[in-house]
């Protein structure tokens, strides 16, 4: 035989009161919420949804082939950002030069050069923080 919950869902998508399904079910009321809410029991399947104020779908329109065979994103070692957008305007052409030789570098070298670069920070805030120290005990 069917569980409890199973039946009493179908009772309540015929329209039953959360009453009468814990009387024929000899549960309480309480539980037949907490079975609506688990379950995720719906009077309404199977009927179509009003539309709401959110009509807009995301995406291109059905049979829309602009973007066919793009996996997305833009092509490989692509320079757009560096020649049109944010580096082009906005960084000096020192800082795109040292950017373009960053390119050419491994990713390895890259992170050890950030190692080494954080590392001399440690070392020069060690230093500066002996030096207050020790004018600090002078005065």
């Amino acid at each position: 035989m069917a569980e409890k919950y199973i039946l009493a869902e179908k009772d309540y998508i015929k329209g039953m009161k959360y009453k009468d399904i814990a009387e024929k079910y000899e549960v309480s009321i309480n539980t037949v919420k907490s079975w609506k809410k688990r379950y995720s029991w719906n009077r309404d399947r199977g009927v179509p949804k009003e539309k709401s104020v959110h009509t807009k779908k995301r995406g291109a329109p059905k049979g829309n082939i602009n973007a066919k065979g793009n996996t997305g994103g833009a092509p490989k070692k692509n320079q757009n950002a560096v020649t049109h957008g944010f580096f082009s305007k906005f960084l000096p052409a020192e800082t795109l030069e040292i950017i373009k030789s960053m390119q050419e570098r491994s990713p390895a070298d890259l992170i050890y050069d950030q190692i080494e670069i954080q590392f001399a920070a440690i070392i020069r805030a060690q230093q500066n923080y002996s030096k207050v120290a020790c004018e600090g005990i002078q005065s």
